[in-house]
């Protein structure tokens, strides 16, 4: 009876400390919050926009993006400053208009294409482990058709958009070495919500299984 006692108790007090740390770590990141002005002017946001919901039109977004994002990858993946990141895409805007034109066309359709840079109001989002609060952000956006549809985002600049998040072997170090490579860790740490690599072994569990 003593045993079953001692066992109850630790499993009281280990609910007790995680419900702290849980509190801890909710408090933390409650004190991260941060706005859109304090990290809007250090990224260029890339969006693409589907003619609808349907899902052709969604598949059709994917290809589009996908295109756009090989072409890219040798032109942007290795800018270091953001007005150059800039002035490349600028440069490259009508490339990037015949590129989705011409994806769309292979594929069947015969929508226009509207591509525009400039600033957007957007709400939270998230790519990865990086989460841009809501506010105003510089965005490529390419509208495809009447652009009624769920849009794919990354960030350009930094080079996000060559990590793809989607995919399973994608890593948290990949996006932490791009984001220091060109942004100050003070603003690294307002946008890269770190893992929280808290593992709670609880050998005391597999014991109590064990003596049940």
């Amino acid at each position: 009876m003593r045993k079953y006692r001692t066992k109850i108790a630790l499993i009281i007090v280990m609910v007790f400390v995680v419900s702290i740390i849980m509190l801890g770590i909710i408090r933390i990141m409650d004190s991260r919050e941060v706005n859109a002005e304090e990290i809007s002017d250090k990224v260029i946001r890339f969006h693409v926009i589907a003619n609808s919901d349907t899902d052709e039109d969604q598949n059709l977004k994917i290809k589009v993006k996908n295109d756009v994002i090989k072409y890219m990858y040798n032109k942007l993946n290795e800018s270091d400053d953001l007005d150059k990141s800039r002035e490349i895409i600028i440069s490259e805007m009508e490339n990037l208009k015949k590129i989705a034109e011409k994806k769309i066309a292979e594929e069947g359709y015969d929508y226009n294409v509207k591509i525009v840079l400039g600033n957007e109001n957007f709400p939270e989002k998230r790519y990865g482990e990086v989460v841009l609060p809501h506010g105003e952000y510089e965005a490529l956006r390419i509208i495809i058709g009447e652009g009624n549809g769920k849009n794919w985002w990354c960030v350009m600049f930094p080079p996000l958009c060559f990590i793809d998040v989607t995919l399973e072997d994608y890593s948290f170090e990949d996006i932490q070495i791009t984001l220091d490579k060109h942004l100050s860790e003070e603003d690294v740490e307002k946008i890269l919500e770190k893992e929280k690599n808290v593992e709670f072994k609880l050998k005391f569990l597999e014991w109590f299984k064990k003596e049940k």
